[in-house]
């Protein structure tokens, strides 16, 4: 019975170094070599991304311009018949600048999130993971709190009071 204890522990031991290590490498995979390639504008990923961005503020600026030029040719007519759809002209090249807006915030929004996710979110995450797995005993089914209550797997996560 001993026997059979024993290496369950060394099988449980093993699972969680492993499962350390991996964690510890997604993280350094992460930080190294990922973030240089979604962090950066130059990069093969945003440069594409960036470029589909760039025709598109293109092509919103030129509507935006357009909008304000027909509706500057509509005032310059004589009388009052064209104001309502010169002010709606320029209500849409009004419009047309937020997307603009937007798009701008879209292209430095890409890098930054980039960077913060694979420099900050996926290693910390990785390494609390790794942390944890410190505290987990598989060879009883148990996963032990930071308060070292322990609670049974086997039994729908049920607090067993003899479970250590």
């Amino acid at each position: 019975m001993e026997n059979k204890t024993d290496s369950s522990f060394e099988r449980s031991l093993l699972f969680r170094v492993v499962a350390i290590i991996v964690c510890i490498i997604i993280a350094c995979i992460s930080f190294f070599g990922l973030a240089k390639s979604y962090s950066s504008p130059e990069s093969k990923i945003n440069k594409e991304t960036i470029k589909y961005l760039d025709e598109k503020k293109t092509t919103a600026l030129e509507l935006s311009a357009s909008a304000t030029a027909v509706s500057t040719l509509i005032t310059l007519a004589p009388g009052d018949d064209g104001t309502p759809v010169a002010n709606k002209l320029m209500d849409l090249a009004g419009y047309f600048l937020i997307v603009v807006s937007a798009i701008y915030l879209e292209k430095y929004l890409l890098t930054i999130l980039g960077a913060l996710t694979f420099k900050w979110l996926i290693p910390l995450s990785m390494l609390a993971l790794a942390n944890r797995c410190q505290n987990i005993h598989f060879w009883t089914g148990n996963i032990c709190g930071y308060s070292g209550k322990c609670a049974c797997l086997k039994n729908d996560l049920q607090y067993i009071s003899g479970v250590n």
